[in-house]
């Protein structure tokens, strides 16, 4: 049987991450779980703090998730493909939300422990599956940005919209244009 704690976390995790940070309430948290405000307050102190129990409970979990599939034998593209799904499946989010309340909705020093949460556990596996592949890389390519491109590409299937939903073929198709383009060929005046 989960504790109240654990049912605190799991309900505000839920409506954190669909409807964002502002727009949840400690009231309507306590009001779907049944109980008082103040009990919630019993268990954490502010709404902040649930924030970042929450984040950093499911930043491990992301992080240890996604680095079974990167050491995974699969081929680079399919390991992508199955961080994304997993990403999907695990906790659909709306990354402009939640970067949006990082950094304008919690205090400085929590966003920054949150952001280098974010980027430990979900931005660095995608990182070191594309350090692993550098050799095909084209020489220019920050690896860095090139993750933050793929989020940025790939984040409206992440989206809580789509839980539930099979993405799998939209994500495939997602990071096909990612790493292969839009082009048939360069034209060649412009090679």
């Amino acid at each position: 049987m989960k504790s109240m704690r654990e049912k605190i976390l799991e309900t505000a995790e839920e409506l954190f991450m669909s409807q964002g940070y502002k727009k949840t309430s400690t009231r309507q948290i306590a009001g779907i779980l049944g109980i008082t405000q103040p009990n919630l307050y019993h268990h954490f102190k502010k709404k902040e703090d649930i924030y970042v129990a929450i984040m950093e409970t499911l930043s491990k979990e992301v992080f240890e998730n996604l680095e079974t599939i990167r050491l995974s034998e699969d081929s680079t593209v399919k390991k992508l493909e199955k961080m994304m799904l997993y990403l999907h499946d695990r906790h659909p989010f709306d990354i402009n939300t939640m970067m949006h309340d990082i950094h304008y909705n919690l205090s400085e020093n929590v966003a920054e422990e949150l952001y280098f949460l974010w980027k430990t556990s979900y931005v660095q596996p995608f990182m070191a599956l594309f350090e692993e592949n550098k050799a095909h890389l084209r020489k220019h390519i920050d690896i860095e940005t090139a993750v933050h491109h793929l989020f940025v590409l790939l984040s409206r299937y992440l989206e809580p919209e789509w839980k539930g939903k099979d993405v799998q073929k939209e994500i495939q198709y997602g990071i096909d244009l990612f790493l292969y383009g839009i082009l048939e060929k360069v034209p060649y005046s412009e090679a």
